[in-house]
């Protein structure tokens, strides 16, 4: 496999805002490193499972390393890449402990622009296992749970 996959880098400052976006907004968020924070104990597989049957998406697996790679028609690249739920800072640890959050994927999105096919990718992952998407940043703001696509 010569496939390099970003690692997610907690307190990474991609960006500024610190408020909860609108994903609809004409001014995109370029923000690469995310989260997928889910309440279920979820692995790769499962989501690429979820996007034969549900989605159109290109999508590959490496299932021995728990690792997907989601293309869009566009050919903008999506990679979910396990996690542990280990964070140093125990304000991070609140957060995820307040969240019931017990699998965590970091997501690297290459375009860093939350593109509509994604949106509706992520509306079908959210719908089956909950949870939410949150960028890689101090206070992993901004926050998108299923409502807010």
């Amino acid at each position: 496999m010569n496939k390099k996959i970003k690692k997610g880098s907690k307190g990474n400052k991609n960006t500024s805002q610190n408020k909860k976006g609108n994903l609809n907004d004409s001014n995109k968020m370029a923000i690469t490193d995310w989260f997928y924070m889910t309440p279920s104990e979820i692995d790769a597989k499962s989501i690429a499972q979820l996007m034969e049957v549900e989605c159109k998406a290109s999508v590959e697996l490496w299932e021995e390393l728990n690792i997907l790679q989601i293309e869009l028609s566009n050919q903008v690249t999506i990679d979910f890449e396990p996690m542990t739920l280990n964070f140093k800072d125990s304000s991070d640890m609140e957060f995820i402990n307040s969240q019931k959050v017990r699998t965590i994927f970091a997501v690297y999105i290459a375009s860093g622009i939350l593109e509509d096919e994604f949106k509706n990718i992520l509306k079908v992952i959210l719908n089956r296992w909950e949870g939410f998407l949150c960028a890689d940043s101090q206070d992993f703001q901004p926050v998108y749970s299923l409502g807010d696509l």
